[in-house]
């Protein structure tokens, strides 16, 4: 994954399990992809995408794009994914050894007013 080396590096240096290293790796990838979308993002990317999310939110486009960027990036490498955007759970890579939970885009309806995420 581009980007990564460093953090790579560092987590092989201290001997991470290599499954492991990989989802927090590609995690991170995902991360900085979204703040970079994040960073140029029309304001026509933040209107209300019509659906809503296991907690009930609406959800903008900026939500789905992200969820469907960490669940593609994630699910080859997890034994499973939950995240708040979905109502059930993402099988992912037979014999995986971790399942990951994660919230995409914490804080997106503060989009529509500027503040940060």
């Amino acid at each position: 994954l581009p980007g990564t080396g460093a953090l790579r590096a560092a987590l092989r240096r201290d001997r991470w399990d290599s499954q492991l290293l990989d989802i927090v790796a590609a995690t991170a990838t995902c991360c900085s992809s979204i703040a970079a979308r994040l960073a140029t993002l029309p304001l026509a990317e933040q209107a209300q995408a019509g659906a809503t999310n296991a907690q009930g939110e609406a959800q903008k486009p900026m939500d789905v794009w992200s969820d469907e960027l960490m669940t593609d990036a994630l699910r080859p490498l997890a034994a499973s994914l939950a995240s708040e955007e979905r109502e059930a759970a993402v099988r992912g890579a037979e014999g995986a050894a971790y399942s990951v939970a994660f919230d995409p885009l914490d804080g997106s309806s503060n989009l529509d007013v500027s503040l940060p995420t």
